[in-house]
C-alpha cells in the first residue's frame, strides 16, 4: 500500500494509521512538546513508539492491556493532562512516520510540508500503565458497588 498512500500524500491527504488488536489497547497520547514528552517518561510511562508528527510536536503510543473501560478512562485523563484534552476515542488514529504532516498550519514558506518522524519504536507493553489500569479497574468496581441497584 506505500505507493498507493504516497500518492494520496502527494495529492494532499495526510495518513494515519490505526493499530487494532484484540489483546491489547494502543493508546495515543497525543500534542505532546518535548518537556511533556520528558514528563510523561518521568511518570515512569514507557511508549511504545514516538512520533515527531512536526517540528517539536510529538505523538506517543503506550501499550496496555486490560478492560476497554478502565483504559479510555485513563486514556482520556492523561490526554487531559499532558496530551490533547480533546481526544475521546481509545482507538485514535495516529500519524504514520515518513509521510508529510499535510496540515496547513505546517505549510512552510517554499510550499512543502514537514515530514512525520519516527524517533523511537520498541516492541513493549508498559509497565506502569498496567499499575495504573489496575487502580482506575478497583476505583470503578468501587463506584459500581456503591451504586443504588447493588445496596438492595
Amino acid at each position: 500500500m506505500i505507493p498507493r498512500l504516497t500518492a494520496l500524500n502527494a495529492g494532499g491527504a495526510n495518513i494515519f494509521v490505526t493499530p487494532v488488536d484484540e489483546d491489547m489497547h494502543h493508546v495515543l497520547v497525543d500534542d505532546l512538546s518535548a518537556d511533556r514528552l520528558k514528563e510523561l517518561r518521568s511518570r515512569g510511562y514507557s511508549p511504545a513508539v514516538v512520533l515527531e508528527s512536526s517540528p517539536g510536536n510529538f505523538q506517543a503510543v503506550i501499550k496496555v492491556a486490560g478492560p476497554k473501560d478502565a483504559v479510555n478512562s485513563w486514556f482520556k485523563d492523561l490526554n487531559r493532562d499532558l496530551g490533547d484534552a480533546k481526544i475521546v476515542g481509545l482507538q485514535h488514529p495516529f500519524r504514520l512516520a515518513g509521510f508529510e504532516n499535510r496540515k496547513q498550519k505546517h505549510k512552510q514558506a517554499d510550499g512543502r510540508f514537514p515530514f512525520v518522524r519516527l524517533v523511537e519504536a520498541v516492541n513493549r507493553l508498559c509497565g506502569r500503565s498496567a499499575a495504573v489500569v489496575k487502580v482506575y479497574m478497583a476505583q470503578m468496581a468501587e463506584t459500581a458497588l456503591q451504586s443504588p441497584r447493588h445496596r438492595r
